[in-house]
């Protein structure tokens, strides 16, 4: 499992899921209804995009995993998450405070989550090559 975790493919599949659910939600119209899909989707896709700049980062040999790198994912996330509200908010389609808030809740338990796998995929072999 390690070495899926460290592959190239898991964090392309994810961004990939990621993505379709993001087209679905537009497809679909499903933003905007009483169900946690939004919320869901802040989720995975901040822990998609997270978890995949990390892997590049410690891969790449730029960064090695601490609580430092971990902090800095996170503070990533929740950047993107603001300019992403501050977009919704500049084409109308923002859902209102509660929205709002909720949104950057999900974006940063995702961003989290995100940081926890590759500090604990990549503690003991940061940048020694594994792509």
């Amino acid at each position: 499992m390690l070495r899926v975790l460290k592959g190239r493919l898991f964090y392309a599949v994810v961004l990939g899921l990621a993505a379709l659910a993001n087209v679905a939600g537009y497809v679909f119209s499903l933003w905007h209804d009483e169900t946690v899909f939004d919320e869901i989707v802040h989720l995975f896709s901040t822990f998609a995009v997270i978890s995949a700049i990390g892997k590049a980062a410690v891969t790449a040999g730029r960064l090695a995993p601490s609580a430092t790198f971990f902090i800095s994912l996170v503070a990533l996330a929740v950047v993107l998450g603001v300019l992403w509200e501050a977009f919704e908010w500049l084409i109308g389609i923002i859902g209102g405070r509660h929205d709002t808030l909720m949104d950057l809740a999900m974006d940063t338990l995702g961003a989290v989550f995100a940081a926890l796998l590759i500090n604990g995929v990549f503690a003991n072999n940061a940048g020694s090559g594994h792509r």
